[in-house]
């Protein structure tokens, strides 16, 4: 046997079916195989090339109709949606206690403003969960204003304090009479407790001290700001990439409809005109016949008397007196 795989249609070939009977009984000629074989495979290439010639037409008809194909839409690279806040846990934990500390601890003119930002974090954080990107932005704004509203308030108390030291560096009674002058200004618990006990030494080392943490929490607060902006601004980015990719896709989907719903009337079209032709082609055969017929008729009598004798239908005796004569014969 031949390992070459037949191609469909071959074996209905008479020919190449006499050759396989030939060739199961063992008395199969090789040379006339062959010859038989190519035989037929060029009458199936001459049948496939008729066949294209035939289709071409159709072929052209459909890319008029579809026109120019359209272009796929162009979309962007969607980036990495954020899944988590980009912050320091420990660092962000670290800070959150230290203002709770200092809220709790501070005087009147820092707490409100650190509370203020502690509550403002807290929405940020129900905002990312929610995915409501700008008001996590813009409630880490708050966030890192409030810190930085009581880091400014505290320095201004802290120069207070070291004008006081430097106003009385040798009158002692002076100096803690100042500080609690100040102290009650700033209504501080600890402030004013220690001011009361005239404890100078500790009373400017704890300003001290605060002063550094609130520097810390400031600078914490806006580097947290300056994060939660950028997070939030990839977040939207990826937003509106999904929603402008979502739009080209369903222009896309709109367009492919409209092509096909152009193809198809315009394939409707070419079917009704094919079918207008053939009923029109159908009609001139049809009153060709009526004429030929009606050529050994010379009068409507004529035409009434072959029907009396049978020679002659009555619809093509009809067909006869209005192609000829112009009426319908009057025949009972």
């Amino acid at each position: 046997m031949s390992d070459m795989n037949p191609i469909p249609g071959v074996s209905r070939d008479p020919a190449i079916a006499a050759l396989l009977q030939s060739a199961g009984e063992g008395k199969t000629d090789a040379a006339k195989a062959e010859q038989e074989f190519k035989a037929s495979r060029a009458r199936e290439e001459q049948a496939r090339s008729a066949q294209g010639v035939a289709m071409k037409p159709k072929q052209d008809q459909l890319q008029a109709a579809l026109g120019n194909t359209p272009k796929a839409p162009e979309t962007k690279p969607i980036p990495e949606a954020p899944k988590q806040m980009p912050f320091d846990t420990k660092e962000v934990g670290d800070t959150l206690a230290l203002i709770t500390t200092l809220a709790a601890l501070g005087g009147a003119l820092t707490r409100q403003p650190l509370t203020t930002a502690l509550n403002a974090f807290s929405a940020g954080v129900q905002g990312f969960v929610k995915g409501d990107h700008a008001a996590y932005e813009s409630k880490l704004k708050e966030f890192h204003a409030g810190v930085e509203k009581a880091k400014n308030e505290n320095e201004t108390v802290w120069k207070k304090y070291a004008a006081a030291k430097d106003k009385y560096k040798t009158d002692i009674a002076g100096l803690q009479n100042e500080l609690k002058l100040i102290a009650a200004e700033t209504q501080s618990p600890i402030d004013m407790e220690l001011a009361k006990q005239g404890d100078v030494v500790s009373l400017l080392k704890i300003r001290e001290t605060s002063r550094d943490h609130f520097q810390k929490a400031a600078a914490t607060a806006a580097r947290i700001g300056e994060q939660g902006r950028a997070h939030a601004e990839t977040a939207k980015a990826h937003e509106e990439t999904a929603r402008h990719n979502k739009a080209m896709e369903e222009e896309k989907v709109a367009k492919d409809k409209e092509l096909k719903d152009k193809a198809a009337a315009t394939a409707a079209a070419a079917k009704d005109k094919e079918k207008a032709a053939a009923t029109a082609k159908a009609e001139t055969e049809r009153r060709q016949r009526v004429r030929t017929f009606a050529q050994q008729y010379t009068s409507p009598k004529d035409v009434a008397a072959a029907v009396e004798k049978g020679a002659l239908g009555v619809e093509m005796a009809d067909a006869i007196m209005d192609e000829k004569f112009g009426m319908k014969p009057n025949v009972k």
